[in-house]
């Protein structure tokens, strides 16, 4: 009986790992200003300020009807801040592909 030699199978050759790619020219990150940082922090304050105080409101428990009209329209004005913040935060969501 006559023994035959197969060539062992070869692995396919290993590609090196992609190198990252390259950033496109608009693409440069850069380090907030000083004057951009203290409006972000500004914006922050302002935003969490903003809901909290449409938690309140939220979590208020009183027959708005039954309020004197000056207070009822300052109820009535800080749930529509409460909405706008809302409304702005799933805005920023959906920009930055966090929803």
């Amino acid at each position: 009986m006559e023994e035959t030699t197969r060539p062992l199978p070869q692995a396919a050759p290993v590609a090196p790992a992609p190198a990252p790619p390259a950033a496109q020219p608009g693409e440069v990150a850069r380090v907030l200003t000083p004057e951009e940082k203290e409006l972000m922090d500004a914006m922050g304050r302002l935003f969490t300020a903003a809901q909290e105080f449409g938690l309140a409101l939220a979590s208020m428990e009183t027959d708005v009807s039954k309020l004197p009209p000056d207070v009822k329209e300052v109820v009535e004005m800080g749930r529509e801040v409460a909405k706008a913040v809302k409304h702005f935060q799933r805005l920023i969501r959906r920009r930055l592909g966090t929803v």
